[in-house]
């Protein structure tokens, strides 16, 4: 009887483990809980019920020491986003846009061009028999997913008077570069801008490290979602509709602009606590 019961058991455990997440025997257990989540639609919202709205910009590096989880090998946010934009992902292919409008979309190849340079160099053909003989040949460079570094989110604060809440929401994200041209460095641009509406039905999905525990593994959209990543202001509303660093009070100091972000940061996080005071 004791043999009977000790036999499944070691059947169980010889069971092969090829289909499971991470490829043969890479795990003991079937990892599904992530890849069958959906996205859960935001609540509607009524123009009527918004009684206070900020939408601002925020710069999001992900060599922080907060966000170092979204350049995990094994799924980096930088190349995630960008295979979803030019290939996608289970299907799902983001529309890029050219500006935070999200009105005028970019076509895959005018992606290519603006993260693309060209130079000429001189190549020898014939370094034997001609040494002296040279060949002007045109190369094209095209920045890799991996170099990008730094992204840029819109989001927008609203005060909901209908259901009493103070919530940020985000509205799109754009990863961020600096363009060469002559051999010259320009000033960081956006590549393009995708709605998170649409970004985040692919994130439910992505499965991102977890320092704490393996068993237990958050995806990108909890990590947006319950903002645990680390970013400054870098935009609010103004009458010029600039960044901090193209106001004439702050261009020539990017230390004074870090502190005018923290103090709207700041600012907004006051603003509930101001409505409740008595």
């Amino acid at each position: 009887c004791l043999g009977l019961l000790v036999v499944p058991s070691l059947f169980a455990v010889a069971q092969d483990n090829s289909g499971y997440k991470g490829g043969s025997g890479a795990n003991l257990y079937q990892e599904r809980t992530n890849e069958e989540r959906k996205a859960i639609p935001y609540a509607p919202l009524r123009q009527a019920d918004v009684m206070y709205a900020r939408r601002i910009h925020q710069k999001l590096d992900m060599r922080e020491k907060q966000n170092l989880a979204m350049q995990w090998p094994k799924n980096p946010f930088n190349e995630l986003v960008y295979k979803a934009v030019m290939k996608g992902i289970d299907g799902k292919q983001l529309t890029p846009y050219q500006s935070d409008s999200l009105k005028n979309p970019y076509t895959r190849e005018k992606v290519i061009d603006r993260i693309s340079t060209e130079e000429t160099v001189e190549k020898r053909p014939y370094p034997i028999e001609r040494p002296n003989y040279t060949v002007d040949t045109t190369i094209r460079n095209t920045l890799a997913p991996s170099e990008i570094k730094k992204f840029r989110i819109m989001e927008e604060w609203i005060f909901d008077k209908e259901t009493s809440q103070y919530t940020p929401r985000i509205i799109a994200v754009a990863p961020l570069f600096k363009p060469k041209r002559g051999g010259a460095e320009l000033e960081e641009q956006t590549i393009f801008w995708v709605e998170w509406n649409e970004l985040r039905k692919i994130l439910v999905n992505e499965t991102m490290f977890n320092r704490k525990n393996d068993a237990a593994r958050l995806t990108y959209y909890d990590f947006f979602e319950q903002r645990l990543y680390s970013s400054y202001i870098v935009k609010y509303p103004t009458e010029f509709d600039q960044d901090i660093t193209d106001m004439p009070k702050y261009e020539d100091s990017k230390f004074a602009a870090l502190i005018k972000a923290q103090k709207i940061e700041q600012k907004l996080l006051e603003f509930e606590h101001d409505l409740w005071q008595w």
